[in-house]
């Protein structure tokens, strides 16, 4: 068995919720731990300045990974975990490295990871709640599941988790956009803006009214999708002020959000999704049929 460490760079649980200084489980491999249960980080010395060894001797939680797995496997769940807890609530947690924190030298493993993964600073949460973490107990597990079993959506997985380390807002918005496609995509289409706003629209709610709000809102984040892919993103007006850019952003990775905690609670929707093309046109015509709307049908 295999034990490695990683610190949670402004990772902070609710004193409300979490008054115990005690480990907390998330799956059977992963839990978050007490600063005070961390080994001595001395054994990085060769590796990390002094000055960054002490800052991160100061970092109250810190995730644990026990695990058979190979190294570069739990690089994966590193990932994992940082992408489900962006679904759950976006916050500026980083994780800059993961280590055995090995006493031996010769048997001392560090990696780097991405320092920076939330690209976005618009609306970000500061503390998560014992709820959040029920949350990511759930849903660390089924996305573990869905990427190790190497399914149809460990592709949406992969694009989702380089959308949020992609440097650039443009390649980062492609991504999210891209995200959708492979969520719901079954084959060719004539116009897949529009099969894709009445399949998410459709999945993410039975309210009529929401639905058609839920629609045009998917259609607003492709025809920002065609104008960054044409190009024409560089020349028109709307996408020379960088702080727009970044809620036009935020807007598609909380939309986004969103529909994972929707679909990822939904068994029959996993199901679906993770079926083939006829398996899953079939589902989100039938979820799409039952939609009376004389708006848009």
């Amino acid at each position: 068995m295999n034990q490695f460490f990683s610190p949670l760079i402004y990772f902070h649980l609710s004193p409300n919720d979490f008054q115990e200084i005690k480990p907390i489980k998330i799956t059977d491999e992963i839990s978050i731990l007490p600063q005070v249960l961390i080994p001595n980080l001395n054994c990085l010395s060769s590796i990390i300045h002094p000055n960054r060894i002490q800052q991160y001797q100061n970092v109250y939680h810190w995730l644990n990974i026990k695990t058979t797995k190979k190294f570069r496997e739990i690089e994966e769940l590193v990932n994992l975990f940082q992408l489900v807890l962006w679904i759950i609530k976006r916050t500026s947690t980083n994780i800059h490295f993961i280590s055995n924190l090995s006493k031996s030298q010769s048997k001392l493993k560090f990696n780097l990871l991405h320092s920076r993964f939330t690209f976005i600073p618009k609306n970000l949460s500061y503390e998560l709640t014992k709820h959040d973490i029920m949350q990511l107990q759930i849903i660390l597990k089924i996305i573990v599941k869905l990427y190790y079993d190497k399914t149809r959506l460990r592709n949406a997985i992969v694009l989702n988790y380089n959308a949020c380390i992609a440097p650039y807002w443009e390649a980062s918005y492609l991504l999210f956009s891209t995200t959708f496609e492979s969520l719901l995509t079954y084959g060719e289409h004539k116009n897949l803006t529009e099969t894709l706003a009445k399949s998410y629209a459709a999945l993410s709610t039975v309210d009529i009214r929401k639905r058609e709000k839920y629609y045009e809102d998917f259609r607003k984040i492709f025809r920002i999708r065609s104008d960054i892919v044409h190009g024409s993103a560089a020349n028109k007006s709307k996408y020379k002020d960088g702080d727009q850019n970044l809620k036009y952003l935020a807007n598609v990775s909380d939309i986004l959000r969103c529909f994972w905690v929707r679909i990822l609670n939904d068994t029959v929707a996993i199901n679906n999704l993770i079926a083939t093309d006829n398996f899953r046109r079939k589902y989100l015509e039938k979820i799409i049929g039952s939609w009376k709307s004389k708006k848009y049908f």
